[in-house]
């Protein structure tokens, strides 16, 4: 047992590590205390999982009572109540995505990036995608930041081709909240602890020549 020697990941670059090293051999960050690492990643993995389904939920409310409010004619009771619907579930996407990037703030810039298509009105959701496809240059982000574009032009073109209370109004107001959650859920998901930064953000290449004995 003694002679076998048990590997780790890297908390920062997601390399293979032994349990003697100073540093990483990869990216130079400290070895040490990394099996506490392991074990915080591990939680932030799990305790997500609620504000992300109650994110889910109030997007999805929030897209429908939208979509439904801008066909309601007059101050109906029907209208009031999508009125307070749109709102509720709105605070709800900001408290639920509030909680979630409190969990992961570990993750670093990324988090901060997710929030833009959420304070934007979707309207920024292609910049995510953007810093992603520019840091990665990887045809999948390309196409990734291709669709958001596209959709944030398309609720750019639909409401100006037509009137209020039609059916393009509809689906403008249906798709904010989807994009917006789409596109900020997407970028804490590119926001992981085991993946590469931008090449100007990772730390240089050093070895320490100590180990542990």
């Amino acid at each position: 047992m003694g002679g076998l020697r048990k590997m780790t990941r890297c908390a920062e670059c997601g390399a293979d590590v032994g349990d003697i090293g100073q540093s990483c051999a990869t990216c130079g960050a400290p070895v040490l205390g990394l099996w506490l690492a392991e074990s915080q990643q591990a939680a932030i993995g799990r305790y997500p999982r609620i504000p992300l389904i109650c994110l889910i939920i109030c997007v999805i409310a929030c897209s429908v009572s939208m979509a439904w409010l801008n066909k309601a004619q007059g101050f109906t009771m029907l209208n009031h109540m999508l009125g307070w619907l749109v709102g509720l579930s709105a605070l709800g996407v900001l408290l639920s995505f509030g909680l979630l990037t409190f969990f992961l703030a570990r993750r670093g810039w990324k988090v901060g990036l997710a929030w833009v298509p959420i304070w934007s009105l979707s309207y920024l959701a292609f910049v995510p995608s953007l810093t992603f496809a520019l840091s990665r240059r990887r045809p999948r982000d390309w196409a990734v930041f291709t669709s958001y574009l596209a959709a944030v032009a398309a609720l750019i073109v639909l409401p100006v081709s037509a009137a209020q209370g039609s059916d393009a109004w509809s689906i403008t107001y249906l798709l904010i909240p989807l994009v917006a959650g789409a596109a900020a859920i997407h970028a804490l998901a590119a926001a992981k602890p085991a993946a590469r930064g931008p090449s100007w953000m990772r730390q240089p290449h050093t070895t320490d020549s100590k180990t542990l004995a």
